[in-house]
């Protein structure tokens, strides 16, 4: 063997060294974003607290560092990935949907599910998802796909509410966005959850018949409570916008207390307030 060739094999040996102590340090292909880009994992004991915009994608026993505890290995997905899988139990960080959950037992997840997420883009405004796992803000179920690919989850339409909107039709399970509430629930297109229709709040709105399974609104109160026949099997409200000029009201006892307020009085009016008492409240 001549100098050439001892120098080339003695290159191929440092470079397959390098391979083998580099595959230590990295994820295998299984816990990289889909499209075979290799990523650094990070492993910490189960019950870690996960950094905002990481994803948890893969669980392992490793008794010497964790003791019972399983070791979960995470990061943080780089923006180039479109699609990446993350254990079930994993925050979803809000720039991504759940679009699938696999029930294999032989996933990097193992005890638990695998879920497939992919990236919502700009364009994106209506995907099909895996009910049970949070929405970003904004985002609402519209209805029932139907499907497997969601393993034990109901796979539901969601969509992106547009800023012209000022009234939609969601599913009861949906997160209602902030500044909505819910004016009617009724059977429709959700099964087997019932549909809302969800309304915008606007600046003009003093007071909103609202269904009592409707979200709070800082600054409001509950002012009256009775039957409705557009709420299905919830009561119907009415809530009130607090007037800057105001320094006494009367309310609903299941209203939250707006802060700076504190209740002086309560009675019993069934028309008023129907099974509540009514508070009267004060500013402090």
């Amino acid at each position: 063997m001549n100098g050439k060739s001892i120098y080339r094999v003695l290159i191929s040996l440092i470079s397959l060294g390098m391979l083998l102590v580099g595959g230590l340090a990295v994820a295998s292909p299984a816990n990289s974003p889909l499209g075979g880009t290799f990523t650094s994992l990070t492993y910490v004991c189960s019950g870690t607290p996960v950094p905002a915009g990481w994803i948890v994608s893969e669980v392992r026993q490793n008794p010497s560092k964790c003791g019972a505890n399983l070791e979960w290995g995470m990061y943080s997905p780089p923006s180039s990935a479109s699609k990446v899988t993350a254990c079930e139990f994993s925050p979803v960080p809000d720039i991504w949907l759940v679009e699938s959950v696999n029930t294999s037992a032989y996933t990097t997840c193992s005890p638990y599910r695998q879920m497939g997420l992919v990236r919502i883009t700009p364009s994106m405004t209506t995907w099909n998802v895996c009910d049970g796992f949070p929405l970003p803000i904004g985002w609402i179920y519209d209805y029932t796909a139907g499907g497997s690919s969601c393993g034990p989850y109901i796979t539901m339409s969601a969509r992106l509410l547009q800023s012209y909107e000022t009234q939609a039709i969601a599913c009861e399970s949906t997160t209602v966005p902030p500044n909505w509430v819910i004016t009617a629930v009724a059977i429709g297109t959700c099964a087997p959850y019932r549909n809302e229709t969800i309304r915008k709040v606007q600046t003009y709105d003093s007071q909103i018949a609202v269904c009592e399974s409707s979200p709070q609104l800082p600054g409001w109160v509950i002012s009256s409570v009775g039957s409705s026949s557009s709420c299905g099997p919830y009561r119907g409200e009415v809530i009130s916008k607090i007037q800057s000029y105001q320094n006494m009201l009367q309310v609903c006892a299941n209203t939250n207390l707006p802060p700076g307020w504190i209740v002086t009085g309560s009675a019993v009016n069934t028309n008023v307030c129907g099974p509540y008492l009514v508070y009267t409240i004060v500013k402090s």
